[in-house]
C-alpha cells in the first residue's frame, strides 16, 4: 500500500500567502520567497542541495512576526 502524502495545514496556508518567485541564472532557474517587512536586511537562506526554499516555510512565517523596535 502506497503512502498518502498530506501537507500540514500551516504549509498550505504559507503557500497559499507568499508567493514564489523565480529567477534565471545561467542555465538554471532559482525559486525564491521574498516575505516579510522591507524595513530590516534580508535573510537568505540556503537550503542544501536536495532541498528546495520551501523547507524553511516556517521560519519564514515566523520571522516575518516580529516587530522591529
Amino acid at each position: 500500500m502506497k503512502a498518502v502524502f498530506s501537507p500540514p495545514g500551516d504549509y498550505i496556508h504559507f503557500k497559499s500567502q507568499v508567493p514564489l518567485h523565480r529567477i534565471p541564472i545561467g542555465t538554471k532557474q532559482w525559486r525564491y520567497y521574498d516575505f516579510g517587512p522591507k524595513v530590516v536586511p534580508p535573510l537568505i537562506c540556503l537550503p542544501g542541495t536536495a532541498g528546495t526554499a520551501d523547507v524553511y516555510y516556517k521560519q519564514i512565517m515566523l520571522l516575518s512576526m516580529k516587530v522591529v523596535c
